[in-house]
């Protein structure tokens, strides 16, 4: 007879089935836990990581406002591109309601960040071709006006050689001096402008327009004395040049006060979006550090009451094997001297049961 075929091995059998069951539970209340921990890690390096790369949005921000380099505002967008994706891929894991709801937070703040930085670099471009143009324009009028200056002076020794009246001497003066003040002016209009630029303030704002007010009316005033019109005609286009530099400069002036108002709304939805990230970030740091605390704490009790179980499982089969045995043992014994009053009340189905049904039988 084989061994599997002692009926007896049966509770063997179901002891083991059971241990091996309760392994299997072990197991898997392990693996869950496992990948729920390591689910919520991957959530935390995720947030992480967004939060880098918001960082280093801001970093870009700045740069591309102090130098106007392209590359910086393509860099932005790259990592903004990023961002999103990565928003939207670890929400995609999400099984909490808040954390979707705080993920859509982040999705909307980047959304409007983005906006306002699209709005506030077009501002910005706005101002550059007009500061563009005023270069140009300040070009052309300091042409204009050094050419007339040397005219006025070569006129004047002309006039002078050739002995010219005294009063057209004045007037040929006159022109000349009034030539020389529009080149000063036009050099205190560009200091007045660069200190504006570097300062903000308003005050060399006021004395550039002043300025430029100032040299418009001289050349009006020369222009009326102009007998040449190659003269007429480089006072036109110095006060079309002055004119256009004015109407560029208020645009630059608005623009300016514009891009302020905007970056500190972009700072402000930047912060925003800082926030709730740093939210989702601490969020999910405490959930992996829970999962990880639950997970630790599920396989101790797991792991405690499969033992515990085992013991008992072993313990009922051992019991329920030794003691018939050990009965009928004592029986057998008395037996042997003489002592056959005996009343064998075990009964079952396996081979214990069979020999006890052999010991009534004697």
């Amino acid at each position: 007879m084989s061994w599997k075929d002692i009926k007896i091995a049966k509770k063997l059998y179901i002891g083991f089935g059971l241990i091996l069951a309760l392994a299997i539970i072990v197991g898997y209340a392990g693996y869950n836990g496992l990948s729920t921990y390591s689910q919520k890690v991957a959530n935390s390096n995720d947030a992480n990581q967004v939060m880098i790369w918001i960082k280093d949005m801001g970093a870009e921000r700045l740069k591309f406002k102090f130098t106007q380099d392209e590359t910086h505002y393509q860099n932005l967008q790259e990592l903004s591109e990023k961002t999103n994706s990565q928003i939207r891929a670890t929400q995609a894991r999400f099984k909490d309601s808040k954390d979707v709801a705080m993920a859509n937070e982040a999705l909307s703040s980047i959304e409007k960040y983005c906006s306002t930085w699209d709005r506030w670099v077009e501002i910005s471009q706005e101002s550059k071709q007009a500061q563009a143009e005023i270069g140009r324009q300040a070009d052309i009028f300091q042409k204009q006006a050094n050419e007339l200056s040397a005219s006025q002076q070569k006129q004047m020794e002309q006039e002078f050689a050739s002995r010219a009246s005294h009063s057209a001497l004045e007037e040929r003066a006159l022109k000349s001096r009034l030539a020389d003040e529009i080149v000063k002016l036009f050099a205190f209009s560009r200091t007045a402008y660069r200190n504006w630029k570097l300062t903000d303030d308003d005050k060399y704002a006021q004395e550039f327009r002043q300025l430029q007010a100032d040299i418009i009316e001289i050349c009006k005033q020369n222009r009326a004395l102009m007998r040449k019109q190659v003269n007429i005609d480089q006072l036109n286009n110095a006060i079309a040049a002055v004119e256009t530099i004015d109407n560029m400069f208020v645009q630059v002036h608005e623009n300016k006060n514009r891009m302020d108002n905007t970056y500190d709304q972009l700072t402000e939805e930047a912060l925003a979006v800082v926030d709730v990230i740093s939210r989702i970030q601490v969020g999910q740091e405490e959930k992996m550090h829970s999962a990880q605390a639950s997970s630790i704490s599920m396989m101790i009790i797991f792991l405690v009451g499969a033992v515990a179980l085992g013991i008992a499982i072993a313990f009922v089969i051992a019991r329920g094997i030794s003691k018939p045995v050990s009965n009928m043992a004592t029986i057998a014994q008395e037996i042997a001297v003489g002592d056959i009053n005996h009343d064998i009340k075990f009964t079952s189905k396996d081979e214990i049961g069979t020999l006890a049904d052999s010991f009534r039988g004697l």
